[in-house]
């Protein structure tokens, strides 16, 4: 009603004729008061508003108990409620709560710029469970959440001069392998590289994405989604082409010691001097291997998988022992373990697949049918057991 009434007092003022429409002192008071009502009472009422929300949650341990205490004083609620920002900061508080088991529906006033994050709920004041605050969807609508993920991919490919050839790690100039045949790639931030990425499910469902951060073999992005939303691919553009990936959230990193064998590996070993005259190590005679005060001084190790990082623990007979430090499920099948000093090398799988030949580094498993089972084990064993087929990989497979 008064902004009404001031703006009705600003047109009757402004229509008067130009000589008298300053010349009483009292019309120009008039119309200083009009300004202030037009320009001032709007603003006081954009300082805040009202807002209502429906937010999802598993809140039955709240909406199957007797009423709280909130607040104290004045009109009892249902619940003591805060909507919290950034940083948990309370931002406000539900003047209006009704609750049942997967959802709450709370009234609050905030500023219009106010983004609330989550809310914390209780029985007593201050309340003390926290939810995200994730609205309940209206028919036909997905509720956006902010999702971030780290993916796993060869975001480098590089080539046998072990340059990185994407336009996402290309090194700003050609260089070449080292001793264990690290990529060599640029040192570009993401906002100089890309210029768009989003994520997409199997049925074709984009989202846009913002890439964090690029490495070799894993990349960090943010992006929106409904909750149930499961991407399949990601998406990278840049100014000389796009790039699409799997979407494979990256595992952990783990270390542990694993085992590698060979049936050579022995020559890999310190060769020490012999007073057998028909010992040779490493070409040179009146010497043997000694396997025993090896190090990793003597022997170094280069796993096949670039994403894992291997250190020498120790030799014996056949078997070597590493420390591997690789994402979890990752862990490199086979090193090139070789003599640092003769240059003498060997190719060692891991001992954790079946297999009579240990130099096949991939090994099948097939279950026998019952019929071979009886005829070769006998009927007995057929009935209780399943005879394994260990099968080494063909390379044409």
């Amino acid at each position: 009603m008064t902004t009404t009434l001031a703006r009705d007092m600003f047109v009757r003022v402004w229509s008067m004729p130009i000589h008298n429409r300053f010349r009483s002192s009292k019309l120009l008071a008039c119309l200083a008061l009009t300004f202030v009502f037009v320009l001032t009472l709007p603003l006081a009422g954009w300082s805040q508003v009202k807002k209502s929300a429906v937010v999802q949650g598993d809140f039955s341990s709240f909406s199957k108990t007797a009423d709280s205490q909130c607040p104290a004083a004045g009109p009892k609620l249902a619940l003591c409620v805060e909507v919290l920002g950034d940083g948990d900061v309370v931002i406000a508080e539900a003047d209006a709560v009704s609750v049942s088991d997967n959802k709450i529906s709370i009234t609050y006033t905030a500023l219009p710029s106010d983004k609330p994050k989550s809310i914390r709920v209780g029985k007593n004041s201050p309340p003390d469970v926290t939810y995200p605050f994730v609205l309940v969807a209206s028919p036909g609508q997905a509720q956006l959440v902010d999702m971030r993920q780290i993916v796993a991919g060869d975001f480098c490919q590089k080539d046998r001069n072990c340059d990185c050839t994407t336009v996402l790690l290309k090194p700003p100039a050609p260089g070449s392998c080292n001793a264990t045949g690290d990529p060599n790639h640029g040192a570009q931030t993401p906002d100089q590289i890309v210029k768009s990425a989003f994520v997409e499910d199997a049925g074709h469902t984009q989202y846009s994405a913002t890439v964090n951060s690029i490495g070799v073999d894993t990349v960090d992005i943010s992006f929106s989604a409904p909750v149930g939303f499961k991407p399949a691919n990601l998406g990278i553009a840049t100014a000389e082409g796009p790039y699409r990936f799997a979407f494979m959230p990256a595992p952990p990193i783990q270390t542990m010691d694993l085992v590698y064998t060979s049936d050579k590996l022995s020559d890999i070993c310190k060769c020490v001097k012999s007073t057998n005259a028909g010992d040779a190590c490493g070409g040179a005679k009146n010497s043997k291997p000694d396997c025993v005060s090896t190090t990793s001084n003597d022997v170094a190790l280069q796993s096949l998988s670039s994403s894992a990082a291997v250190v020498f623990e120790g030799v014996q007979d056949n078997l070597l022992v590493a420390r591997v430090t690789a994402p979890m499920g990752l862990e490199p099948n086979a090193l090139i373990v070789t003599n640092t000093t003769n240059k003498t090398s060997v190719m060692a799988r891991r001992t954790v697949k079946p297999g009579q030949n240990n130099n096949e580094l991939q090994v099948e498993l097939s279950i026998m049918d019952q019929e071979s089972v009886a005829r070769n084990y006998g009927t007995r064993t057929s009935k209780r057991y399943y005879a394994i087929n260990p099968g080494c990989a063909k390379s044409n497979r």
